[in-house]
């Protein structure tokens, strides 16, 4: 098998119908499924003649454009693994890929070329290729003049196709192993939950998201900007794109989902889009109330995974009715939903950080937790990453029960009476002073709705359980009292006040708790007067 045999059956099919589309509303390229296809089969010979070989890393150091989709599938054609270096973390994450793997090309622009000056162990790779030109590496151009490589190269399906980091948010950025088969079931699964259609017009900041249309034969439109910096996205050049090309599907992180759907409802709707999927972050009601207005003929829907394993669950914004609403007011976290089709989700006893495992099918469902206790949030199915680069976490991160491995996603949440899973945050944000342990979600959560609050944290400072607050407004009172007396079943002790909260560097959706910290720590922060004692007592 090979992955790429999904991409190759759509292009088949859609011939001259875009794959791609980038560029500014006003002056749009296109690349159609047909062209695409071909580049990547004159670039997988490209490969193989400068003696890259199946099983062979290369790493891939371009932006996310038609030359990063057209090397990825080329790399997938020839046998290779392609490394999606983090742009973010480029040093720590390009030493671990070169520390675990037989790395014997690297694929970049110009920019990334001067950057393997920069780091020692770049400048021994043996074949560099480059979009565009530089001293000493092979243009990408020279494809043209090669015969196409006509079958692509046979894989098992254990046979690494893509690695991927996490966004390290609560520790050091971890390579996840996507072998073919894992991304074909991947592939596939999305396909299910965005109802990918032939010819169907897409919006999607998630580049991994655009690999599900390319297979699926939809057109992905790139978004206008950089899709590795979500803040920077300008929510004007992205509803210029929206109805310029008629999209009819949006897929976004909560950051850009928010400020796209806050663009649209003062200036004009998104008519054409008739279907939004937002991940990447807990997705909150005041966000699904904002595309209501932004697009009123959407159907919003909230999935929830993780980079082991997309999706795990999904969640109409019907189904966030005002009992859940309520719910999530007084604490109850953050419905997403029930688990999509294939995929088995339990709850264990919260024992984050140790090892687990292997186990029998007995011995695991007596770890499992019943519906509504809460605890570490656990998936399996076909699309689960099974291991890391360099092995470097497996065995906090798996649990192997028989056959069949489990991956701890670091989760913390429960399932509902009714099967959907309620999240309450990471397990390591977890403040457990008092008489009740709290996950940070619940608090975030609870003060969503607060106009006068931009986001929430909770954290425990020392001996102190401490609410720290993003004003909405610079210079505008806050209801200390009232926000308080919001979260009373955390049970704060203090709030502070922090001019912007430390978020995190992907999606810029997620708060940076090890940055807030230090940010406590450094005096970062103003603090407000203790809070009373009636307030501090109430639960």
């Amino acid at each position: 098998m090979n992955a790429i045999d999904l991409f190759d059956r759509a292009a088949g099919r859609m011939g001259a119908a875009p794959a791609l589309v980038w560029g500014r509303a006003t002056d749009a390229r296109s690349l159609p499924f047909a062209a695409l296809a071909r580049r990547s089969r004159l670039l997988a010979t490209l490969f193989a003649q400068e003696g890259l070989e199946a099983g062979d890393a290369v790493l891939v150091l371009l932006p996310v454009g038609d030359a990063f989709f057209a090397v990825t599938a080329a790399l997938m054609r020839a046998g290779l693994t392609a490394v999606f270096v983090d742009p973010v973390a480029w040093r720590a994450t390009t030493a671990a890929a070169l520390g675990s793997l037989r790395v014997r090309g690297v694929v970049g622009s110009p920019a990334a070329c001067a950057m393997r000056w920069c780091l020692p162990e770049l400048r021994r790779i043996p074949h560099v290729f480059v979009a565009g030109h530089w001293p000493g590496a092979r243009p990408l151009d020279a494809a043209a003049r090669l015969p196409p490589l006509a079958t692509p190269v046979a894989c098992s399906a254990d046979s690494v196709a893509l690695v991927s980091f996490t966004s390290g948010t609560t520790g050091t950025p971890k390579g996840v192993l996507r072998t073919h088969g894992v991304l074909v079931a991947t592939q596939q699964m999305l396909a299910d939950q965005l109802e990918l259609g032939e010819g169907e017009t897409h919006l999607s900041v998630l580049p991994f998201v655009v690999l599900a249309n390319l297979g699926a034969g939809a057109t992905s439109v790139l978004p206008d900007g950089d899709p590795t910096r979500p803040a920077q996205l300008d929510p004007a050049r992205l509803a210029a794109q929206i109805r310029a090309h008629r999209i009819e599907v949006v897929v976004a992180s909560p950051t850009i989902a928010r400020r796209l759907a806050g663009h649209a409802a003062a200036t004009a709707a998104l008519d054409s889009v008739r279907r939004v999927y937002l991940g990447g972050a807990p997705v909150l009601p005041p966000l699904l109330d904002g595309w209501r207005a932004a697009a009123p003929g959407a159907r919003v829907t909230v999935l929830y995974g993780a980079t082991e394993a997309e999706p795990i669950a999904s969640l109409p914004s019907a189904g966030y009715g005002e009992s859940e609403r309520r719910a999530t007011r007084d604490g109850a976290g953050v419905l997403v939903g029930s688990p999509v089709r294939g995929v088995d989700v339990r709850i264990l006893a919260d024992r984050h950080g140790t090892p687990v495992g292997p186990c029998t099918e007995a011995q695991f469902d007596a770890l499992s937790e019943a519906p509504g206790v809460e605890g570490e949030i656990v998936v399996a199915g076909p699309h689960v990453a099974r291991g890391y680069l360099g092995r470097t976490g497996d065995r906090l991160a798996g649990i192997d029960v028989g056959a069949r491995h489990w991956h701890r996603t670091g989760d913390a949440g429960y399932l509902g009476a009714d099967g959907r899973l309620w999240l309450t945050g990471r397990c390591t944000n977890r403040v457990a002073l008092g008489p009740i342990a709290i996950h940070a979600l619940r608090v975030e959560a609870a003060l969503a709705g607060e106009p006068t609050v931009t986001r929430a944290a909770f954290l425990q400072d020392g001996e102190r359980r401490l609410l720290v607050i993003e004003p909405a407004a610079r210079g505008t009172p806050l209801p200390f009292e009232r926000i308080a007396a919001r979260v009373a079943f955390a049970s704060p002790d203090d709030i502070a006040v922090i001019e912007r909260m430390p978020m995190d560097a992907r999606h810029a959706a997620k708060i940076d708790y090890r940055r807030l910290a230090a940010d406590v720590a450094a005096a970062r922060v103003r603090f407000r007067k203790p809070l009373a004692p009636r307030v501090r007592g109430a639960a």
